[in-house]
């Protein structure tokens, strides 16, 4: 379990409770990697993990990233510092920073406040240093260019990473959780050659506005491999487009996204399996958003969430 602000009950308690979660995590830093911080600041919660920002007295910049200490997720984090340190040469992307005994996670077991609420309790730390930019929230089609630019350098890149990663750390099912749903769209697909499936790049698995970090309109860096997979290249490409046509005005049609995506892609690539994908993907966000349902800021946010993810589905089914 990771700290939780969605319980407390009045802006006091709220203001208490990330005053003494910052004092521990910062002691904590300076116990494990001694970093001598200056000043911090949470910047992006997630229904898992959630980081913050750190400067430390010599401003140099970091981030600090709580999650929930899981099997699934340990095994994703070792997968993700796996990945990344045989790539990060070729790819911009995030790189962790080890600990005082030189370990990539750091176990918290408990941690609770001056009045006995728990704080942070089985949970995981990493730390890496800070990427100045940040997720393309209002996305462009010029953003959605450049992204495809970035997939088709990593579907180049050797995936031996992954099996690496996979040999190493037994991360089957973070490694395969997706393998699965790709075979099932693949025989769905009318006329498909399920050899078709066999035709394999390395894939980031998660290429979504919140993976890509931008600085003045260029992307600076793509991050967490995760759910990185060996599979067909418009699986990515169509999870890119779905989560960018979300982020782009609402009268924007879909199938203009797909052909941009082909256009930029420039090799060839199967328009029905970016459909099949596309709707996959749409799919999953919207189940996604209900399995979650008590992790969500308030009621209200789960709603409106859930409205907005059932709406694009629906008007992503009537594009197709």
């Amino acid at each position: 379990m990771i700290i939780n602000l969605l319980n407390k009950k009045s802006k006091k308690d709220e203001y208490l409770f990330k005053k003494e979660y910052h004092q521990r995590l910062e002691q904590i830093l300076k116990e494990k990697y001694s970093i001598e911080t200056k000043f911090s600041e949470n910047f992006s919660w997630g229904y898992t993990s959630t980081s913050t920002y750190i400067k430390d007295t010599k401003d140099q910049e970091f981030v600090a990233r709580i999650s929930a200490n899981t099997p699934l997720k340990e095994a994703a984090t070792f997968k993700d510092l796996a990945i990344t340190q045989q790539i990060a040469d070729k790819i911009a992307t995030r790189t962790y920073i080890p600990n005082n005994k030189g370990n990539h996670l750091t176990y918290i077991d408990q941690e609770r406040d001056s009045q006995g609420n728990t704080l942070i309790e089985n949970a995981i730390l990493t730390c890496y240093p800070y990427i100045h930019g940040t997720p393309p929230f209002k996305m462009t089609e010029d953003i959605i260019t450049q992204a495809v630019d970035r997939l088709k350098m990593i579907h180049k890149l050797d995936p031996t990473p992954i099996q690496k990663a996979l040999e190493t750390y037994s991360l089957e099912e973070a490694l395969t959780a997706d393998l699965g749903k790709i075979a099932a769209v693949v025989e769905g697909v009318e006329g498909a050659d399920s050899a078709e499936i066999n035709k394999v790049a390395f894939l980031h698995g998660d290429m979504t506005p919140s993976n890509i970090l931008v600085s003045y309109e260029k992307i600076v860096a793509v991050v967490d491999f995760e759910l990185a997979v060996v599979g067909p290249v418009e699986w990515d490409l169509a999870r890119l487009a779905v989560f960018s046509w979300f982020r782009l005005p609402e009268n924007y049609d879909f199938g203009t996204v797909l052909d941009l995506i082909e256009k930029t892609y420039k090799e060839d690539l199967k328009r029905d399996f970016l459909e099949a994908f596309s709707l996959e993907h749409a799919k999953s966000h919207a189940e996604n958003i209900e399995s979650h349902k008590d992790l969500h800021k308030s009621k209200r946010d789960y709603r409106a969430q859930l409205k907005f993810a059932k709406k694009k589905l629906k008007q992503l089914k009537k594009s197709l």
